[in-house]
């Protein structure tokens, strides 16, 4: 499991949804020190995770869902498959073991550059404010799943395990 429940229900009445606010200030104040403009880019995904996948045996046979498909850092898609992978399919995020080979797996393929080492925690919490932004709506305003709960107590914590296992991360994927 990647990352424990905090001890606050995050949909009970009194829990403080400011923490969310918190981290978009945090992860604006962090992206404007990044340098943006020399990460790679090139068309991503933008939903890059195995619900939007088929598969023929262990081989992806196809991509699905293009709606966010558009030119960015191709690190956002590494992030947000890294932390949503396999949401909605699991009842958890990956761990650190499953997180670290991922990473490795995608290393191998597609090195990473100095400036996308050292932006990929950034990236990371980004994407998971992005996957927990959509999930509050669907829960409190869509209404549209009622799976939505579960899927925001699972992954509410995660990040504070991505603080936690950044550097380990990083270190454990030799990179």
């Amino acid at each position: 499991m990647a990352a424990a429940a905090t001890t606050a229900d995050p949909l009970s009445r009194s829990c403080d949804l400011r923490r969310v606010q918190g981290l978009v200030g945090e992860a604006e104040r962090e992206f404007a020190r990044l340098p943006l403009a020399e990460l790679p880019q090139l068309t991503i995904h933008g939903d890059y995770r195995a619900q939007n996948l088929l598969f023929m045996g262990d081989a992806v046979s196809a991509v699905l869902d293009l709606d966010f498909a558009r030119p960015a850092q191709r690190l956002f898609d590494l992030a947000y498959a890294l932390v949503f992978f396999q949401s909605v399919l699991a009842a958890n995020p990956m761990g650190l073991l499953e997180t670290a080979a991922f990473l490795m797996a995608y290393h191998d393929l597609a090195p990473l550059m100095e400036q996308e080492k050292a932006a990929l925690p950034a990236f990371l919490k980004l994407a998971w404010l992005g996957g927990m932004i959509l999930w509050l709506r669907i829960h409190f305003v869509d209404k549209a799943s009622p799976n939505a709960a579960s899927w925001i107590r699972a992954y509410w914590a995660h990040p504070e395990w991505l603080d936690q296992n950044a550097a380990e991360l990083v270190a454990a994927c030799g990179l």
